[in-house]
């Protein structure tokens, strides 16, 4: 995986577009990703980005979400991009509506008519978990921590059965707790991508970066968006949170 899966078809001028194409990949160690930010910055118009380019590559997506969130905030795609793209018959779309559901579904990875996917996206996990309500955060830390098990779980699975690796990526609202949950996360989501404000536009770029992760692999991406399609406006080499 590389900073291009989020916003490599993202209108911009052509340069730029191969200044980040050009951008190593992560090591094979941090494929599975955690892509975090604020209500409305965008994580999921750059999780359906992500599909489209994995698509495009002859992989096999399963996306999980609620269907009230999607149908309410639907996902912008990158200009010239139509829903009617042929990449689109390997996005495979499962709508959830709890924990239960989710765990349920994940546990019959193996057994998916359309096969084990390449690439597993989860969508706002929070809502999408339904996690216990409440002040004591105890509950709450081992339900998440049971579900990205099994999420991690049925990632190896599908590897496994593909004899290739599954990639896991889940998107997370921005948690007034904060460090704890990110603790939390990044057990099982070693790669952190942040979504923050740059004025009127969004930044994305890697948070926490671990020694293993070469410095030619991090960039800072800006990105809004104009016309109702995802524009990325510019890159900063070398840039991490």
């Amino acid at each position: 995986m590389q900073l291009a899966d989020f916003l490599g078809y993202a209108e911009c001028p052509p340069d730029l577009r191969q200044q980040l194409w050009a951008l190593p990949p992560f090591p094979p160690a941090t494929r599975h990703c955690l892509l975090s930010g604020p209500e409305r910055s965008g994580k999921t118009s750059l999780l359906f980005h992500t599909a489209l380019v994995a698509a495009r590559q002859g992989k096999e997506v399963l996306l999980l979400c609620r269907r009230q969130k999607l149908e309410q905030m639907p996902p912008l795609l990158p200009g010239g991009v139509a829903i009617s793209d042929a990449a689109w018959q390997r996005v495979n779309i499962k709508y959830l509506s709890s924990g239960t559901d989710l765990l349920r579904y994940v546990s019959l990875i193996h057994a998916l008519p359309a096969g084990p996917p390449d690439l597993l996206l989860v969508d706002d996990l929070h809502a999408l978990a339904d996690l216990p309500a409440g002040d004591r955060s105890r509950p709450r830390d081992m339900a998440l921590c049971r579900i990205l098990a099994s999420l991690h779980e049925a990632a190896n699975v599908a590897s496994q059965l593909k004899g290739s690796p599954c990639q896991l990526i889940v998107t997370e609202s921005s948690h007034v707790e904060g460090p704890r949950l990110l603790y939390i996360l990044q057990r099982w989501l070693p790669l952190v991508l942040h979504i923050r404000p740059a004025g009127a536009a969004h930044a994305l770029a890697l948070l926490n970066p671990q020694p293993h992760i070469p410095c030619t692999c991090l960039a800072q991406l800006r990105f809004s968006v104009k016309h109702s399609a995802l524009t990325l406006e510019g890159m900063q080499l070398g840039v991490c949170w």
